[in-house]
């Protein structure tokens, strides 16, 4: 792993990287499914000009200069959250 991402209740550093996963279910997909729609073609628009006048650039920029970086629109397009699981007490935590 390549964070020690150590665990709040316990401290150890025995954690898992797990995704968290929508909750809604189909009416809750036919009564806002559309407007749901809108807003994802709205943020994907977003989040692909930021990559096209931001990204590109700046990963070039620091390519050039040898140095790593993190893409700011990969956030945009991925909508799960990290969720962290302890293995050594069990608890579920975000970091």
């Amino acid at each position: 792993m390549g964070l020690d991402i150590k665990c709040p209740k316990c401290g150890s550093t025995r954690v898992q990287l797990s995704e968290e996963r929508g909750k809604h279910g189909c009416l809750y997909f036919i009564l806002f499914g559309s407007l749901y729609i809108i807003y994802l073609i709205f943020k994907w628009t977003v989040a692909f000009c930021i990559l096209i006048l931001f990204d590109w650039w700046i990963a070039i920029i620091k390519a050039i200069m040898g140095k790593g970086y993190v893409w700011k629109s990969l956030s945009l397009f991925s909508s799960r959250r990290k969720l962290y699981y302890c293995h050594s007490c069990g608890h579920n935590f975000r970091a």
